[in-house]
């Protein structure tokens, strides 16, 4: 530092050598500066004029994240640090890091700051195009044009999956904070998947292909999944499954699907074969995962059938169909006891629970009917029109009980007496009368009912089409004449959903053609005579 007159009566500082600044800035040599400290002093104070983005501060708190963790762990490569030609050996410009400007970090890297700035970079980013691609902007200016492209420090993607891939391997016990960092970064990576037309989607799908690696290999979500298990809370199990859907979503609309393979098939194998025989700490939690991952499998199916269909339909196993089958059979018992506690929170999952398997189950259905050759009968069909016995562990009410004090919360749901709902509680191991009485239940909103009977509907449109001819839907149903009387009242009442009555009416109209059986028929042409009398005007279609 120099001393100079300056053009007042104090003296002016300038710096001898630039001052590169922690976010990248460099401060040019001879820049003058305002003393504000006695110049007597072992030590003095001296401001410069420096404008410079605050955000390659917040990128700068990630490097030295990155730097320090690889420091700690032992992996630092040949270059000092991941920052690479701006600290290293010989640079021209004094390089002040951050605790040279007085921000205390941990040798190991401090966690909960890099957490920080993640989040910070998330809700900015996240649901507002504009904003995120000036922020992006700024963050990438500045870069040096003389460094090569290997000498350039790394841009938010890369860091973002070096953190959660370090985090991921990191061989210890479950931490909250280590669980809260692999959660911002996925939800990072996520608002960036999200940006429409983003020059960064490609970047995240080539950085994150080491997510859904095979098995628990280190670095894989793999590891993320085994560790919440024991725990029974699955925060970064939602993430990675939000992550998913935002790949899905990318894939579809840039025609890139070769990570989608991938993340299909470690959903399908890591979490939908496996969730059901969890533990939870939250029973809202195994219902969020299964709508999820069913809901995902829905929309590959809505815009490429072939790509996901041979798992659900040829190659599907019992343990493919069993969260479907399980979860539509045994849900009336569920939510019996879930109002009884007044847990209305999980119920109310549950119900979007069942929405979504109800509507995967009607796409697979209705695909298996566009394929040629088609005529034996899927394994979902069998289970449809079977007993469910165990899969899920809901199936009696002793054992629904006991998982429900065991997920619940705080442990202390006590189930005295079970209010039974005046829908759906016979035969609960029956998927076909459960869905029945799903029609006719009121309890449970509209989404429910309108998707049985829509179910009901391709069942029968794919079994009509099977050989050898199976049994018809009627002998799956504990009473047929109270389902065939609840019809006719829904068809009926002028105050019920029309789109529930003319799915009703579409279900009635394939009975009449000789798919299910005579009760039907009879309804139909007991339903015929009222209509021309003028009391329903509603069209068979």
């Amino acid at each position: 530092m120099k001393k100079a007159q300056a053009a007042g009566p104090s003296l002016a500082h300038t710096n001898l050598r630039a001052i590169r600044l922690p976010g990248g800035s460099v401060m040019p040599a001879c820049s003058k500066g305002r003393l504000l400290s006695g110049d007597g002093g072992d030590y003095i104070a001296v401001c410069w004029q420096h404008e410079h983005s605050g955000w390659k501060v917040v990128l700068d708190v990630l490097i030295e994240y990155v730097t320090r963790r690889r420091i700690h762990t032992g992996t630092v490569d040949l270059y000092q640090d991941v920052a690479f030609g701006r600290t290293g050996p010989g640079s021209i410009p004094l390089t002040l890091r951050l605790e040279d400007v007085g921000m205390e970090i941990d040798e190991g890297g401090d966690q909960a700051l890099a957490t920080d700035a993640l989040d910070l970079i998330r809700s900015v980013i996240q649901d507002n195009e504009a904003l995120a691609e000036e922020l992006l902007e700024s963050l990438e200016s500045g870069s040096d044009p003389n460094n090569s492209l290997d000498n350039q420090p790394p841009d938010l993607v890369h860091l973002t999956t070096m953190i959660l891939e370090e985090a991921l391997s990191r061989s210890q016990a479950r931490s909250f904070s280590r669980t809260q960092l692999i959660t911002s970064a996925m939800s990072v990576l996520s608002a960036l998947l999200s940006l429409p037309k983003s020059k960064y989607s490609l970047r995240v799908w080539l950085y994150t292909s080491v997510l859904f690696g095979p098995g628990r290999t280190s670095g894989s979500a793999g590891v993320a999944l085994a560790a919440e298990q024991t725990s029974g809370h699955y925060t970064m199990t939602l993430a990675l499954l939000n992550l998913v859907q935002q790949l899905l979503h990318e894939a579809f609309a840039s025609k890139r699907k070769f990570v989608l393979i991938q993340a299909a098939a470690f959903a399908h194998g890591e979490i939908w074969v496996e969730h059901l025989s969890w533990k939870y700490a939250q029973l809202g939690d195994r219902f969020e995962i299964g709508r999820r991952v069913s809901s995902y499998y829905g929309y590959v199916l809505k815009q490429s059938p072939p790509a996901f269909a041979d798992a659900l339909l040829h190659e599907a196993t019992t343990s493919t169909s069993n969260p479907l089958v399980s979860s539509i059979g045994v849900a009336p018992h569920i939510l019996c006891t879930l109002y009884a506690s007044r847990c209305y929170g999980d119920a109310r999952c549950l119900i979007y629970l069942l929405v979504s398997h109800l509507s995967l189950t009607r796409l697979i259905l209705s695909y298996k009917q566009s394929i040629p050759e088609s005529s034996k009968p899927c394994l979902l069909e069998q289970a449809l029109c079977a007993q469910v016995a165990g899969g899920a562990g809901f199936t009696d009410s002793t054992r629904s009980s006991i998982d429900l004090l065991a997920c619940s919360p705080s442990g202390t749901i006590a189930i005295k007496q079970e209010k039974q709902l005046p829908w759906g509680h016979e035969n609960r191991g029956n998927p076909a009368d459960v869905l029945a009485n799903y029609v006719k239940g009121r309890d449970i909103g509209t989404a429910v009912p309108l998707e049985s009977i829509r179910v009901l509907y391709a069942l029968c449109a794919s079994l009509s089409v099977t050989q050898p001819w199976p049994a018809t839907i009627i002998g799956h149903l504990s009473n047929p004449e109270a389902t065939v009387a609840s019809f006719v009242r829904i068809v009926h009442h002028p105050y019920e959903d029309f789109a529930l009555r003319n799915a009703v009416l579409n279900f009635i109209g394939k009975a009449d053609r000789g798919i299910v059986s005579t009760p039907f028929i009879a309804f139909t042409a007991r339903f015929r005579v009222h209509r021309l009398k003028g009391i329903d005007c509603l069209n068979v279609l």
